[in-house]
């Protein structure tokens, strides 16, 4: 009995060690070198970001506009920045617009600004309007429950007198301020896996297109939907590119109908990015994949990254660790 039991753990063992050993990584059959671009040094490691900046250590924030200085307390991380107004957040319930600081429900992961009117997203996945002028909301949904979230939360978008909020059980909410009430939720994720936030949220061609890590859904005059395992969109020129979780990207239109894509064997992409004529995708072994807008004439070149890297591109930089490049 005692000899049995011996070979079932050996067995056991070998069976781990195999299953483990046969993880696979991305080897590229040609690697033209290491990616070589102008960048720089940050002044703080990331240590929070979003689909829009990020937070650096030394309390400075990664934005559209380059890197700027936390005009709030410490403690804040950065949220949001509409028309050079900074929204940040911390972990109380505060929210500061530049150096303004008021003190809401519960704590902010998402906000967005028109005028003196705020639209936020709460972490236990409600969405509120408040009033800035009178200091107070004016409304507020509880949205259902959100057991896992990705970082990559996204804000509300404003759209003449509508607000449209992407919560962070895969849904978009319509809500009309005029007649202070949600007009329309629309599911962009069915699925009953466990993060279903909505990672990716624009308009692109007068389509407003939203993603989770699932799915992929195109609303507008008509409503187009695909179901990708998505670790990345990104869009540029009217075209939304997507990468895949097993290392394909796809090119498509507004539509979501795709015109090419490129599949990298084993490739975890951890991010998109665009230089002036060229896509980029970052890959967690560390490897910078390139091709041109069409997704053809590809070249993979070693980039010192790695896949405990917080990363975030913004325009045509990619910030991570405590640095940054540009994509050419």
């Amino acid at each position: 009995m005692k000899n049995i039991f011996s070979t079932f753990i050996v067995v056991l063992i070998l069976f781990l060690v195999s299953g483990c050993s046969s993880k696979k990584y991305f080897e590229p059959e040609n690697i033209e070198g290491s990616y070589s671009s102008k960048g720089g040094n940050l002044s703080g490691k990331i240590i929070d970001f979003n689909r829009y900046g990020a937070t650096l250590s030394n309390n400075q924030f990664i934005t559209s506009n380059g890197i700027i200085n936390n005009k709030a307390e410490n403690g804040f991380f950065f949220i949001n920045q509409i028309d050079n107004i900074t929204i940040s957040a911390d972990l109380t319930g505060k929210v500061a617009i530049d150096n303004k600081i008021i003190t809401l429900d519960n704590i902010v992961i998402g906000a967005t600004l028109k005028g003196d009117t705020l639209a936020v997203i709460y972490i236990d996945n409600s969405i509120a309007i408040y009033d800035l002028t009178d200091g107070r909301t004016k409304f507020k949904e509880y949205l259902g429950d959100s057991l896992a979230n990705d970082t990559r939360i996204t804000n509300p978008i404003f759209m003449s007198d509508l607000v449209l909020f992407p919560s962070l059980n895969g849904k978009v909410v319509v809500f009309n301020i005029a007649q202070s009430k949600i007009l329309r939720e629309i599911i962009i994720d069915a699925t009953n896996k466990q993060f279903k936030n909505i990672i990716f949220f624009d308009i692109v061609d007068e389509q407003l297109i939203a993603a989770t890590a699932n799915s992929i859904l195109s609303i507008g005059v008509n409503l187009y939907a695909q179901n990708y395992e998505i670790k990345d969109v990104a869009t540029k020129d009217n075209k939304i590119y997507i990468a895949t979780i097993d290392g394909e990207i796809i090119v498509m239109d507004n539509t979501l109908r795709a015109s090419n894509s490129q599949k990298f064997k084993f490739a975890k992409i951890y991010g998109l990015g665009f230089g002036k004529d060229h896509i980029y995708g970052i890959e967690h072994s560390g490897y910078i994949i390139k091709m041109d807008m069409n997704l053809n004439n590809s070249s993979v070149m070693k980039l010192d990254f790695s896949k405990e890297s917080k990363l975030i591109i913004i325009d045509n930089k990619a910030y991570f660790d405590n640095k940054f490049i540009y994509l050419d």
